[in-house]
């Protein structure tokens, strides 16, 4: 009564891992939460949902005639997605598993990715790496999979790059512009330069393909349009975005439901088969069109129970945690701190590390959160040094009480007990992503990361 009554009203989905457990709830549960926003009105509307909008860029050149790269074009994704997820868009982590089970791969780049490191049961990609006949590793630093790699092209770090980012959570368009701050120290060389390098001694269509002979050229290339929009020259409009490194247009104009922007923008921008009949559907078409179809048998093995039209609706899934109740009494959570971030590549900077957990005072290393009720019971204590088990391994490190924590769950931060990434950050703490359950969602073919229970006892 309280949400409907008081505007605007606005319904949010939990951060990264909140939702994501290995079953269709997590789904059912998104969909749920953002049909709230719906229910009150409050889709591009002032203080509600908005629609993240794109700056207009140039499309690529018309490609040339290439029969090789059409027919890897139709080839199955070797992540699954639009296959075994039916919807998923990336399913980073379930590689090395279709690796494994017999998807040929011939070659592999990684780029700004180390799986080994972060991902569930990422050991997993060591195995992978042994029959995929070329891993190349474009990193800053020696990762876990570098260290696995056949070759090893250095990237600059993100101080002597060119890069383009776009805004995503702000709702108008804009993009940010990545240039380098400081010559190159160590013979390196942007991912970018390197594939056009490689286009051009290829020859023939690749090369065709690829005409810039920079990627800042690209950059260049691709952007104009932006610049045009915001009345520069492309001369001039290059250099005041160089300058001022983004370019945005804050000025938000809302859709009306039904509108060319609204059935364009609105309803689903990336949603191959989401109609676009200016409608908001309180049950997904797309997942009816994608699974109405399918048997009993077919739907139980994706870890639904519904069938037909209800495939569709939100209901509730309970997460089917992976480790005996009994045994393993207590639900683990890996947490993203603000000082390490997402990326593992930011253990390796001291600065970081110098802050990274301030908020129980411990630094340069791991601990482990948990309710001081919790802890009581266990017979635990604060600074304790601790083992945490899960049904796949592990780890030891330090306990620190947490009083608002919930009393069954136990947090690990993310980012701590790399082994090969640099001076500032190997053998310090634990990776608790060793200890997950290397489980995807069965539709959209995200990681899970809250289906793992553990137990805790002294060290």
């Amino acid at each position: 009564g309280e949400f409907a009554g008081t505007r605007p009203s606005l319904a949010i989905l939990p951060g990264k891992g909140g939702l994501l457990n290995g079953t269709m709830g997590g789904l059912y549960a998104a969909m749920a939460v953002h049909m709230l926003n719906a229910l009150v009105g409050s889709i591009e509307q002032p203080g509600g949902i908005l629609t993240q909008r794109y700056p207009a860029i140039r499309d690529w050149p018309e490609l040339p005639d290439d029969p090789l790269a059409v027919a890897g074009c139709q080839a199955e994704r070797v992540d699954g997605c639009g296959t075994l997820f039916p919807i998923g868009f990336n399913a980073y982590q379930a590689v090395a598993d279709r690796i494994l089970s017999g998807y040929t791969v011939n070659l592999l780049f990684l780029y700004d990715a180390n799986p080994v490191f972060e991902t569930p049961g990422g050991a997993r990609f060591k195995e992978a790496f042994e029959k995929v006949p070329l891993v190349v590793s474009f990193s800053s630093f020696m990762d876990e999979s570098a260290a696995y790699a056949d070759l090893v092209l250095p990237e600059p770090t993100f101080l002597e790059r060119y890069e383009d980012h776009f805004f995503e959570g702000l709702g108008y368009p804009g993009v940010g512009l990545r240039q380098p701050v400081i010559n190159r120290r160590h013979n390196t060389l942007p991912v970018g330069d390197f594939l056009l390098r490689v286009a051009e001694a290829m020859g023939g269509p690749v090369s065709e393909a690829f005409p810039w002979k920079t990627y800042e050229g690209l950059l260049r290339y691709r952007l104009t349009p932006t610049l045009k929009a915001a009345g520069e020259t492309v001369d001039s409009g290059w250099e005041t975005i160089k300058e001022l490194g983004v370019w945005l247009t804050p000025g938000y104009r809302f859709a009306r439901p039904g509108s060319t922007k609204w059935l364009n923008e609105i309803v689903g921008r990336d949603r191959l088969l989401s109609p676009r009949d200016g409608y908001f559907d309180f049950y997904s078409r797309e997942l009816f069109c994608l699974l109405g179809g399918k048997s009993d048998a077919e739907l139980t093995a994706l870890g639904l129970d519904r069938t037909g039209v209800e495939v569709g609706l939100p209901h509730y899934l309970p997460t089917e945690f992976q480790g005996d109740e009994q045994a393993f009494p207590l639900i683990l959570n890996v947490i993203t701190i603000m000082a390490l971030g997402p990326h593992s590549a930011a253990a390796n900077m001291p600065t970081l590390q110098e802050i990274s957990g301030m908020t129980v005072g411990e630094t340069w290393g791991s601990w482990l959160e948990m309710n001081p009720e919790t802890a009581h019971e266990l017979g635990l204590h604060d600074k304790d040094e601790v083992w945490v088990e899960s049904p796949y391994g592990k780890v030891k490190t330090k306990l620190r009480v947490v009083k608002g924590l919930h009393p069954e769950v136990v947090n690990l931060p993310y980012n701590q007990g790399h082994q090969g990434l640099g001076r500032w950050a190997d053998g310090r703490g634990v990776n608790g992503m060793e200890l997950l359950n290397p489980a995807s969602e069965p539709v959209t073919g995200l990681a899970a990361f809250t289906n793992t229970r553990v137990k805790v006892y002294e060290a």
